[in-house]
């Protein structure tokens, strides 16, 4: 049989990967790849009970964690490879 080619991010993004952003296509809660689904920059997460974002590894290693409550501001750099959140999603720039 034929290998099965398994890409990872760095091969996806040599590619050209397109980017969607979660805010405009109206995704919510969730994991996405950055700089393939969302663009690395600063976001607010807001949620009335309890606001969650994270930034991860490729193996999904938490690298940056914060939690709060109405909202959490988060850094997403272009080197994280995950970015997760629960809440409502709001892009800073």
């Amino acid at each position: 049989p034929a290998p099965i080619f398994l890409p990872t991010i760095d091969t996806f993004k040599s590619f050209g990967g397109s980017m969607t952003i979660p805010l405009e296509e109206g995704f919510t809660d969730g994991t996405y790849l950055v700089e393939i689904d969302v663009p690395s920059g600063q976001y607010e997460v807001s949620d009335p009970y309890l606001a969650y974002a994270a930034t991860l590894t490729c193996d999904y290693e938490i690298i940056t964690e914060v939690m709060g409550d109405p909202s959490v501001i988060i850094d997403v750099s272009p080197s994280d490879c995950f970015f997760r959140y629960e809440g409502e999603l709001t892009f800073l720039g």
